[in-house]
């Protein structure tokens, strides 16, 4: 019995431990290219919409499309990272990272959709 509660004990320490370290697996070449990509809509946006409210459709399309790519090029580099590490503690943390970071996706991704059919249908 008190192997096991040590054991459990072990395992708690680890995880805390884990939640407390920084992730490193952003990259500056993925964090730069959505600063680019974020910047270049913007640029498309001042060329395409006039205003906003009016043209609702293009200007979501515009930065849906950049906030898609930013995860295609994150999400390609961590993927990648993990695929090539062998080291189970830094799986267990990009496993950690993304779990952590999903639930914003999905929320921001859940948002945009209501605030878009609401603004639609009015």
């Amino acid at each position: 019995m008190q192997l096991n509660d040590a054991l459990t004990q072990i395992a708690e320490i680890r995880s805390q431990i884990e939640r407390t370290q920084v992730y490193r697996g952003y990259r500056s070449l993925p964090v730069a290219l959505s600063g680019v990509l974020a910047l270049g809509a913007g640029v498309l946006q001042q060329w395409l919409v006039e205003s906003p409210l009016n043209e609702l459709g293009l200007y979501c399309l515009i930065w849906v499309s950049a906030a898609g790519l930013s995860i295609v090029a994150a999400g390609g580099e961590i993927v990648t990272r993990y695929r090539r590490t062998v080291s189970e503690t830094e799986r267990a943390r990009t496993r950690q990272a993304v779990g952590q970071f999903a639930p914003c996706l999905v929320a921001g991704g859940l948002l945009t959709t209501v605030l878009l059919t609401a603004a639609v249908s009015s």
